[in-house]
């Protein structure tokens, strides 16, 4: 089955939370589709919500193949956008981040397979997933 990477994107925004939790996907809080955060791009999904006196931000990074180290730089690099937009508005919460990659697979031949297991803020979905999500 193949999808476009726009498709699960509609998907992700048009659905709710809850049923994507459901399916296997968590999503936290609101979601801001295609922001632009020039000079560093568009994200596909950006969401947060107020959790314990913070303010936790989900960046999920959408890529119709493969997930490798350059869509982690990418999703990093929106964190570092909102980031400075926060701090220039003088935001006066603490702000935390969590950046979800969502593929057909991840990268083979390299290490970035165990990324997930060392960074608790980064959560990788590859084609189960994709697939559950698809069928919703």
């Amino acid at each position: 089955m193949d999808f476009l990477e726009r498709d699960l994107e509609d998907i992700i925004f048009e659905v709710d939370n809850e049923k994507l939790r459901e399916r296997g996907l968590l999503i936290v809080g609101k979601k801001i589709r295609q922001p632009n955060l020039t000079p560093y791009g568009i994200a596909d999904i950006i969401s947060y919500r107020r959790d314990n006196g913070s303010l936790l931000i989900q960046i999920t990074e959408l890529k119709r193949k493969e997930i490798n180290a350059d869509t982690l730089l990418q999703a990093l690099g929106y964190a570092r956008a909102v980031q400075r937009y926060l701090r220039f508005r003088r935001f006066g919460f603490p702000v935390r981040f969590h950046i979800t990659l969502i593929g057909r697979k991840v990268e083979k031949g390299t290490n970035f397979c165990y990324i997930s297991d060392i960074l608790k803020q980064v959560t990788i979905y590859a084609l189960q997933v994709v697939l559950l999500i698809m069928v919703i």
